[in-house]
């Protein structure tokens, strides 16, 4: 073989050796993408159960203490009577789009805004 060949045999697996390292780069991207849902999914997944956990503890709460129970009641015809205020109305309907639309009904069948 003569040195040119040897040269061209030596960027034919260059060559190799880069497609490999890209196709290995690809494969580790792909496995990298799939663990971030995965885990993403698990810390919500946790978050949620959490949540439903605290907020059961604390209607248990409301439901052992009859002053917490009116305590509670007296918030909630507050928050009805200020969310049928029209500064509250004008507020609301500034803003209401930036709001999660689930939470945006609850307030609005909740207020019986609209």
């Amino acid at each position: 073989m003569t040195r040119e060949d040897l040269g061209n045999l030596g960027d034919l697996l260059g060559g190799i050796g880069v497609v490999a390292t890209w196709l290995y780069l690809v494969l580790q991207i792909r496995q990298n993408t799939k663990q971030l849902r995965a885990d993403s999914l698990a810390a919500r997944t946790i978050a949620i159960e959490s949540t439903t956990t605290d907020v059961g503890k604390w209607i248990g709460e409301i439901l052992e203490n009859r002053d917490l129970a009116e305590l509670w009641i007296m918030m909630l015809r507050y928050l009805k009577m200020y969310f049928r205020s029209p500064d509250f109305h004008a507020l609301w309907l500034q803003n209401k789009s930036l709001l999660v639309p689930d939470f945006v009904n609850a307030v609005e069948e909740a207020a019986v805004i609209r």
